[in-house]
């Protein structure tokens, strides 16, 4: 591609190339402290502190699929990406017996596997909600925005099981970030 063109091309992790569009055509335009999150067949992110992309020594700022929600020797130990990703998801519906295609493709959930739905936006919202608090804690940002690969009104039911899923964690000596879902996609 460097070949071809006559601009700079460098190799980015997909969700931090999300965070960049979201920061330069998104909430970016007017939020320049924030944790990006992108739920997609995997969850990731990235962080942007004053502006500008955070990449971290080595890359890997933002890479919160890897945040582990419990203590490795604990049975129900998990990753974040085990718990909130669009993965997951499908793998519930799956085993419904339902093509997870044709249940998320439609601008509605299918009632048959609607309770799937609603357990995994419960179980990704309190993991993600866990990760807002952490983030708040340890990044101070004026935001969360989250995106994702599903229709506009699961996104929309995850970012507000996030919201909800907040006053579960204790927010002493922290100001809670603004949780909104992201423009760009």
């Amino acid at each position: 591609v460097q070949r071809m063109v006559d601009v700079p091309v460098v190799l980015a992790r997909d969700t931090l190339a999300a965070c960049a569009a979201e920061l330069w055509q998104g909430h970016g335009q007017t939020c320049a402290n924030f944790l990006y999150i992108f739920v997609g067949t995997f969850v990731g992110g990235g962080v942007v502190l004053g502006g500008h992309i955070m990449g971290g020594l080595h890359g890997n700022a933002g890479a919160i699929g890897s945040m582990p929600l419990g203590r490795s020797e604990r049975a129900d130990a998990a990753q974040l990406l085990e718990v909130a990703s669009v993965w997951s998801l499908e793998r519930a519906l799956q085993e419904r017996g339902w093509d997870s295609q044709r249940a998320l493709g439609d601008a509605e959930v299918p009632a048959p596997v609607a309770d799937v739905v609603q357990a995994w936006l419960l179980r990704a919202g309190d993991a993600l909600a866990m990760t807002v608090t952490t983030a708040a804690a340890m990044l101070d940002v004026d935001a969360v925005i989250i995106d994702a690969s599903l229709p506009p009104a699961l996104l929309q039911a995850l970012v507000s099981s996030v919201q909800s899923q907040l006053g579960h964690y204790r927010w002493w000596g922290l100001r809670p970030p603004r949780v909104m879902a992201g423009r760009v996609g």
